[in-house]
């Protein structure tokens, strides 16, 4: 089983395709147990790997887990993207769980510049959602064209978070190409992807001076940087 879960998040989407329906085929057979219902439950905000999941979990089993556990509903959204999307609905019909796709996106109202909305400390920023796609916008279309501009936006402000984190941080530096891009297998990177690569590349480049170097960052102690570097967050 654990084979198969991990081919269930595999940045190969054949190899998703083809243990989605291994598990669909042991779930109608009786072979893998949900646990049981207690109530009605939905969670139609669920990250997956196309932007960040903390658990690397795609699509497939982003909506695999939500019957485990026995959610009615379940919705992935992503941030700036619909890649998610049509796995969704895909395992969704093959696990007999009702299921929504969308996407999220981070934007700024000048006209409540100074007014927090619905990021904490944050005036001005607004986190949109959209939700019930039926289908990813095509290529060549108005809605295509409004996506790939949303990414690209997105992608051009990580580029520029970056330059300025590596000229800050000195010796730990990130290659856009080589270290963020590749977290992701739509090539959709988050600031936490930039986060999660800067702890891998610091680790690597500074060895046993890491905690050190990140206490002088952060302005925390070593041991406190200890515990964020190596802590995880609950499931």
């Amino acid at each position: 089983m654990d084979a198969l879960l991990a081919d269930l998040s595999s940045f190969d989407a054949a190899a998703r395709t083809r243990a989605l329906k291994e598990i669909a085929a042991a779930v109608k057979a009786g072979r893998i147990e949900r646990e049981p219902v207690t109530k009605p439950w939905m969670n139609l905000h669920l990250h997956t790997f196309h932007s960040f999941n903390c658990n690397d979990w795609s699509p497939s089993r982003v909506v695999f887990e939500a019957w485990r556990i026995g959610l009615r509903y379940a919705g992935t959204v992503d941030f700036d993207t619909l890649a998610a999307l049509a796995e969704t609905r895909a395992a969704g019909a093959a696990l007999g769980v009702p299921t929504v796709g969308g996407f999220e996106s981070r934007v700024f109202l000048p006209e409540m510049k100074d007014a927090v909305i619905n990021s904490p400390k944050e005036p001005g920023i607004y986190y949109l959602c959209g939700k019930g796609f039926p289908a990813p916008p095509k290529p060549g279309t108005p809605e295509g064209a409004f996506f790939a501009g949303m990414q690209e936006t997105a992608q051009s402000r990580n580029r520029g978070v970056i330059e300025r984190l590596n000229a800050f941080l000195g010796e730990v530096r990130l290659d856009y190409g080589r270290d963020v891009l590749p977290l992701t297998p739509s090539g959709n990177p988050t600031e936490r992807h930039i986060v999660a690569a800067y702890h891998r590349v610091s680790e690597k480049t500074l060895g046993g001076r890491v905690d050190a170097f990140w206490s002088g960052v952060l302005g925390l102690p070593e041991t406190e940087t200890r515990a964020l570097r190596t802590g995880r967050p609950a499931d």
